[in-house]
Protein backbone atom coordinates (compact mmCIF):
# COMPACT_ATOMS: atom_id res chain seq x y z
CA UNK A 1 0.00 0.00 0.00
CA UNK A 2 1.14 3.58 -0.73
CA UNK A 3 0.26 6.32 1.50
CA UNK A 4 1.08 10.13 -0.84
CA UNK A 5 1.64 12.72 1.60
CA UNK A 6 1.81 16.23 0.39
CA UNK A 7 2.96 19.79 1.57
CA UNK A 8 0.93 22.47 2.95
CA UNK A 9 -2.35 22.59 5.09
CA UNK A 10 -4.93 22.28 1.99
CA UNK A 11 -5.35 19.07 -0.10
CA UNK A 12 -3.72 19.62 -3.54
CA UNK A 13 -5.33 18.59 -6.60
CA UNK A 14 -3.29 15.49 -7.52
CA UNK A 15 -4.44 14.12 -4.52
CA UNK A 16 -7.68 15.05 -4.82
CA UNK A 17 -7.39 13.48 -8.39
CA UNK A 18 -5.82 10.32 -7.10
CA UNK A 19 -8.49 10.00 -4.00
CA UNK A 20 -11.22 10.18 -6.93
CA UNK A 21 -9.61 7.51 -8.77
CA UNK A 22 -9.38 5.23 -5.92
CA UNK A 23 -5.94 6.05 -3.78
CA UNK A 24 -7.36 4.78 -0.45
CA UNK A 25 -4.84 6.08 1.69
CA UNK A 26 -3.23 9.45 2.61
CA UNK A 27 -0.27 9.86 4.83
CA UNK A 28 -0.28 13.41 6.41
CA UNK A 29 2.57 14.75 9.14
CA UNK A 30 2.90 17.97 11.23
CA UNK A 31 3.54 20.17 8.87
CA UNK A 32 -0.05 19.69 7.33
CA UNK A 33 -1.52 21.30 10.50
CA UNK A 34 -1.27 25.21 11.97
CA UNK A 35 -0.35 25.23 15.95
CA UNK A 36 -2.56 26.38 17.88
CA UNK A 37 -5.84 26.01 20.15
CA UNK A 38 -7.74 25.18 16.99
CA UNK A 39 -5.12 22.48 15.39
CA UNK A 40 -7.82 19.80 16.22
CA UNK A 41 -10.49 21.45 14.50
CA UNK A 42 -8.14 22.33 10.99
CA UNK A 43 -7.24 18.50 11.36
CA UNK A 44 -10.58 17.37 11.44
CA UNK A 45 -11.59 19.85 8.70
CA UNK A 46 -9.09 18.79 6.20
CA UNK A 47 -9.31 14.94 7.27
CA UNK A 48 -13.16 15.31 6.48
CA UNK A 49 -12.44 16.98 3.06
CA UNK A 50 -10.39 13.97 2.17
CA UNK A 51 -13.32 12.18 2.84
CA UNK A 52 -15.56 14.05 0.90
CA UNK A 53 -13.20 12.94 -2.21
CA UNK A 54 -12.99 9.34 -0.83
CA UNK A 55 -15.47 8.50 1.70
CA UNK A 56 -12.95 5.00 2.45
CA UNK A 57 -9.54 7.00 2.69
CA UNK A 58 -7.36 5.68 5.16
CA UNK A 59 -5.59 8.68 6.87
CA UNK A 60 -2.67 8.08 8.69
CA UNK A 61 -0.10 10.28 10.61
CA UNK A 62 3.74 9.98 10.39
CA UNK A 63 4.95 9.87 14.31
CA UNK A 64 7.89 7.19 14.87
CA UNK A 65 10.94 7.62 17.00
CA UNK A 66 13.84 5.12 15.58
CA UNK A 67 15.00 4.97 12.26
CA UNK A 68 13.28 5.29 8.86
CA UNK A 69 14.31 4.74 5.50
CA UNK A 70 12.18 5.87 2.52
CA UNK A 71 11.25 5.52 -1.21
CA UNK A 72 14.38 7.10 -2.30
CA UNK A 73 16.69 4.41 -0.22
CA UNK A 74 18.26 7.57 1.98
CA UNK A 75 18.23 7.25 5.26
CA UNK A 76 16.61 9.46 7.52
CA UNK A 77 18.82 10.62 10.78
CA UNK A 78 17.85 8.66 13.99
CA UNK A 79 15.37 10.47 16.24
CA UNK A 80 16.48 10.64 19.64
CA UNK A 81 14.02 10.58 22.82
CA UNK A 82 14.35 12.84 25.69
Amino acid sequence: MLQPAFQGRTTPGWIRRKLADGLTSVLLFGHNFAAGPDRHTKAAALIAHLRKVNPDVLVAVDEEDGDVTRLDGRPAPRSRAI
